[in-house]
């Protein structure tokens, strides 16, 4: 598939996309840049990331653009893989590592970012969603041009959902002085609020855990904003009345979230905030009435609960989720 794309694309653009699944095509073997240059491409720059978002792989040419090479420094909450036995990195980053190529990947122009859009509302449309929040946490550049062309589809009658767009929580402070400057939006398109990540993914062992992952006991996972900054970040928001939501996937991440959110309403005091931890996929038992006791929302979605668990005593925190949520045991 990837051949044939790269046959279509025009000299020099760069490959990007991807939803890529390791598990699914490479019995959990991560794919590497080697893989790339041999079979599709040496000398265009190739970027895909994996399904979940939180790891990607770039080709040998899209990692020299980057700078990315044995000398490379690791990022915090993230990881640069390396060759076994060498610094040499595979082509995969993780998380916040993802951020080495965010300099040099080109800037989407105007047309396919609204090229995008319909076919967004398209593909909404013929399922029957009518509402959507848009909380991908891409940058202040991004939102504020999404913005823009969701008030002018909006303008001419071709904005098919309510939808709410949400911004990093690190931009608390240039969402609440633009909703000040043009207010949240009265009609379908409405600004939300921020939103935040405590870690990475199950997917890509970067889930926090309490305990060790069972296929590399090295590691429980990476801090995306280490629970410090994200009370600070949450804090802030909160105050210039923001809703905030999180990312949480892991249960260590989902329990230093909850501490969070009791502390930020304790010290802000009472209002309908709304937090929202978004996944809220692995939890301690000891977690689950703290939720209601916070009023935080957890915003699950059903495809985590049927997916393979791959951390030390998985099997039990997966039958403890299907209980929260009332669901059947899957078939094995």
């Amino acid at each position: 598939m990837l051949k044939e794309y790269d046959q279509k694309l025009p000299q020099g653009r760069w490959m990007l996309g991807g939803n890529w699944d390791h598990d699914r095509t490479f019995n959990g073997v991560l794919p590497t840049a080697a893989m790339i240059d041999k079979y599709v491409s040496t000398d265009r720059p190739v970027y895909l990331r994996r399904y979940d978002g939180h790891m990607s792989l770039a080709n040998t040419v899209a990692m020299k653009k980057a700078g990315i090479n044995a000398g490379t420094q690791e990022i915090k909450g993230g990881e640069v893989v390396r060759q076994p036995g060498t610094q040499e990195p595979t082509g995969i980053l993780r998380d916040n590592a993802m951020s080495l190529m965010g300099s040099v990947i080109p800037a989407t122009d105007e047309e396919d970012i609204v090229r995008g859009i319909r076919r967004a509302l398209e593909e909404a449309r013929s399922v029957g969603v009518t509402s959507i929040d848009d909380i991908d946490g891409s940058g202040r550049a991004t939102r504020t041009k999404l913005w823009k062309h969701y008030k002018n589809l909006e303008a001419k009658g071709e904005l098919s959902v309510r939808l709410r767009l949400f911004w990093p929580i690190t931009e608390a402070r240039g969402l609440a002085d633009l909703i000040a400057k043009e207010g949240r939006g009265t009609g379908l398109a409405q600004l939300g609020g921020v939103k935040g990540f405590m870690d990475g993914s199950l997917g890509s062992s970067t889930a926090k855990m309490f305990d060790p992952y069972r296929h590399d006991t090295a590691t429980t996972g990476v801090w995306v904003t280490p629970p410090s900054a994200m009370l600070q970040h949450a804090l802030e928001a909160d105050k210039l009345g923001l809703q905030v939501v999180v990312h949480a996937i892991g249960d260590e991440a989902n329990a230093k979230l909850l501490d969070i959110y009791t502390e930020v309403n304790e010290k802000n005091g009472p209002r309908d905030r709304r937090f929202r931890i978004e996944h809220a996929q692995h939890l301690r038992q000891e977690d689950y009435p703290r939720f209601a006791k916070a009023s935080v929302i957890a915003s699950m979605q059903p495809y985590h609960v049927i997916g393979r668990c791959q951390v030390g005593r998985g099997a039990h925190r997966h039958r403890a989720l299907q209980q929260f949520i009332r669901l059947p045991q899957p078939a094995r």
